[in-house]
């Protein structure tokens, strides 16, 4: 289940709002805009070499290129969320820190995975520094209907192609799609 997050309702944002925003953050109250979320050169490589794909593979923000980049970091990059549960001596650890650069470090320099947000975070900064439209958005996973109670513990990416939109999961919910799908979204028109 994925909602289009507005402040007070209304209609879903314009492409030319989203070419501007280019990447928002999620948090378990809704998606909220970041700044900063172009990845370095050298980390977008390192990011890539982590994926074993050549930037000539994926030059153009392309259908194609997305599909490659899902597959290679479903693959590649394990869903962990041990970290949150047990850390030293048994002790849960803080959350790693959401931001789009620390979490694509964690996954290319730390070779480290991470659980939805972090996993999402990172792969919406490598799609945003390869060119590609991106948004996220505050979703919920868990049985349907959904209990109110489960919303907001997962974050859904969405990539868009003009006036199409397609859901773009690395994290385990999506561990069995190699390839983004086509959303359809509640409150977007019916699309």
């Amino acid at each position: 289940e994925v909602s289009e997050p507005r402040e007070g309702g209304g209609a879903p944002p314009s492409l030319a709002e989203m070419r501007a925003a280019a990447v928002r953050a999620g948090s378990l109250v809704g998606v909220v805009p970041v700044s900063g979320c172009r990845l370095s050169a050298d980390l977008t490589a390192a990011y890539l070499d982590r994926l074993r794909l050549s930037a000539a593979e994926v030059s153009e923000p392309t259908l194609q290129s997305l599909c490659r980049l899902q597959a290679a970091h479903i693959s590649l990059v394990a869903y962990e969320n041990l970290d949150l549960h047990a850390g030293e001596g048994g002790a849960p650890l803080p959350p790693p820190r959401l931001d789009p650069v620390a979490s694509a470090e964690r996954v290319a320099l730390r070779r480290r995975g991470g659980y939805c947000f972090v996993l999402v975070d990172a792969f919406a900064a490598l799609l945003t520094s390869l060119g590609f439209v991106v948004s996220l958005h505050t979703a919920g996973v868990g049985e349907s209907p959904l209990a109110a109670e489960k919303w907001g513990n997962h974050i859904v990416l969405l990539v868009h192609f003009g006036e199409r939109r397609f859901v773009s999961d690395v994290s385990a919910s999506g561990r069995r799609v190699r390839c983004a799908a086509t959303a359809s979204l509640h409150g977007a028109g019916g699309e």
